[in-house]
């Protein structure tokens, strides 16, 4: 299988979720879509080393991990006050969660369409 498509299809089960969330469900399936999430979201601790792997050359490994690794902590870490600021500035969470949604098609956009890079060197 594609590991672009798997990390695609991961991101897209993060939206779906979302989108669950922006539908405002009864409490059942706001767990469903809460546990949805959390799939995805495990997945993507381990799933960007898998594209890094194939794509960069083996001794930009740890720099380009490391790299990720340090982006998605800033993200992380501030991603929840900015959520917290938008539910503050607009009085629901519906602007945060749509604004959610559209990072999670954006790398979907940018894991289907993004520049491979030339085949490493044997």
């Amino acid at each position: 299988m594609s590991k672009r498509g798997i990390i695609a299809g991961n991101f897209l089960l993060q939206a779906a979720s979302v989108a669950l969330m922006l539908a405002e469900p009864g409490p059942a399936l706001l767990y469903v879509a809460c546990v949805m999430f959390g799939l995805g979201v495990g997945n993507t601790t381990s799933l960007p080393s898998v594209i890094v792997q194939e794509e960069f050359p083996r001794e930009a490994f740890g720099r380009v991990v490391s790299t990720i690794i340090a982006v998605n902590q800033f993200a992380y870490s501030v991603g929840p006050g900015i959520l917290g600021w938008l539910h503050d500035a607009f009085g629901s969470y519906q602007v945060a969660l749509a604004g959610c949604l559209a990072l999670q098609l954006a790398a979907v956009a940018i894991v289907l369409l993004g520049a491979r890079m030339p085949p490493r060197r044997a």
